[in-house]
């Protein structure tokens, strides 16, 4: 019998803990190598050493990386763009990966590089200004009171997150805005205020292998964690997902601009963008070119019709013909399922029925019982997923599917199949496809 070939997934927090138990179950081996950040080490070490346990085999990314010419013929998956002076080594090697380059790891976490970038491939960017204090952005949307903008926040000891007014009118969204920095501490805090577009706000991604593209889909994401758009930010609360053509203005006005630049003339990996795109416009918001977030989970247990591992050697490796075979039409509709509480040793319970759909991101295993390890700050459980052939069917088999995986204090959005509020995923498909961008 031939031996299969290792799968590697690089993971900082464990968002690739679903994909490596996926491959694990699919009769692959894999080794989930992890290194954590050391304020993560520190205060949930005995967490993050149960994750995993009795589902997988893990090890230290340092170790790993050191006696890497062993793995020369295994797969290196990265989950983050994190690690990235680790991943670009194993790329300018010769290795097998997925992921982990300098210049994804530079197109998400640089904001002046990937504004650059965008520039270069003729993309339009919405009027952006740069502040050190709350006192100048307030006094600079004192002299512009007629226009709306959001505030971007460079990480920082005071967590501030990205805040993007509510009030539809732009006078009032000014005023929203200024009301907030006002509450802010004030201080040495490295900001920008984007001026607000409208137009549909969407996330566009090709998949490539050097150089050349193989796939396309779009991302109709709400990142509210509360019904009709309510609540904070999070980092995806539930998503509608479809393939496109490489062909399409979707992909040909936006993402796909990236492929004339130098940077991507060998360039193996995924090319996110996020846009707003409208009749005559479209403005770059930001690039988030890496796997662990929501709608790959997505993809990957809801539109997949061949093995997973089948599919991602052949995403490294280079595909032979046409790659949209893998993929059913449709939809897939994803939800992040979430606890107010504390995660450590919670029971969960996922019916037979709704295993495929479930993608998690944190359980060990104790004889039969299935818990949650409580790894990291993190409330997020994992992502339960539909396949449906309108956007409609789509969310409705996965808030289905949401009702069979049950654990104590379970919290999602539950609107993902409704059409009532303005950022809902079938009002944003059906302006998309009137504007023929798909």
């Amino acid at each position: 019998m031939e031996k299969k070939p290792l799968f590697i997934v690089v993971s900082q927090e464990f968002s690739g803990f679903g994909l490596a138990k996926a491959i694990e179950e699919s009769g692959y081996p894999v080794v989930l190598a992890y290194e954590l950040d050391e304020e993560t080490a520190k205060e949930y070490a005995s967490e993050y050493r149960e994750s995993g346990k009795g589902y997988f085999e893990k090890k230290p990314l340092a170790k790993m990386f050191a006696a890497r010419d062993k793995f020369h013929d295994a797969y290196w998956i990265f989950d983050q763009n994190n690690h990235s002076d680790l991943g670009q080594v194993l790329h300018d090697e010769g290795f097998k990966v997925w992921g982990g380059s300098k210049l994804m790891h530079d197109m998400e976490h640089d904001r002046e590089f990937g504004v650059d970038i965008a520039k270069r491939a003729g993309l339009d960017i919405p009027e952006y200004v740069e502040f050190n204090t709350t006192q100048e952005g307030m006094d600079f949307l004192d002299q512009n009171p007629d226009k709306a903008y959001v505030f971007k926040p460079d990480p920082n000891e005071l967590g501030w997150e990205t805040y993007v007014p509510d009030s539809e009118k732009d006078q009032a969204a000014n005023g929203e805005l200024f009301s907030y920095l006002q509450a802010l501490p004030e201080g040495s805090c490295d900001y920008i205020l984007q001026e607000r577009k409208r137009g549909v706000e969407t996330n566009f991604e090709i998949w490539c292998h050097k150089g050349k593209p193989f796939f396309a889909f779009c991302d109709l994401e709400c990142k509210k964690k509360l019904n009709d758009d309510m609540g904070p930010l999070v980092g995806g609360a539930q998503d509608i997902n479809f393939t496109i053509p490489l062909e399409s203005r979707a992909v040909m006005e936006t993402v796909g601009k990236l492929l004339e630049l130098e940077e991507y003339k060998n360039y193996t990996g995924f090319l996110d963008m996020n846009v707003i795109v409208s009749e005559r416009h479209n403005y770059f918001l930001e690039f988030c070119a890496r796997m662990g977030y929501p709608s790959h989970p997505t993809l990957f247990t809801a539109m997949l019709k061949d093995p997973l591992c089948e599919v991602l050697m052949e995403m490294i490796d280079g595909p032979e013909g046409n790659f949209y075979k893998h993929f059913k039409h449709g939809f897939g509709a994803g939800i992040t399922l979430y606890t107010d509480k504390t995660k450590k040793n919670m029971p969960i319970y996922v019916a037979d029925e709704a295993e495929r759909w479930f993608y998690p991101y944190d359980l060990c295993k104790q004889d039969d019982l299935v818990l949650m390890a409580g790894a990291g700050e993190d409330i997020e459980v994992g992502v339960i997923t539909g396949h449906g052939y309108t956007v409609k069917t789509a969310a409705e088999e996965a808030l289905a599917n949401m009702r069979r995986v049950n654990f104590p204090n379970r919290s999602c959005r539950t609107d993902l199949d409704k059409n009532c509020y303005a950022s809902s995923p079938q009002a944003r498909y059906d302006a998309l496809v009137a504007m023929r961008y798909i």
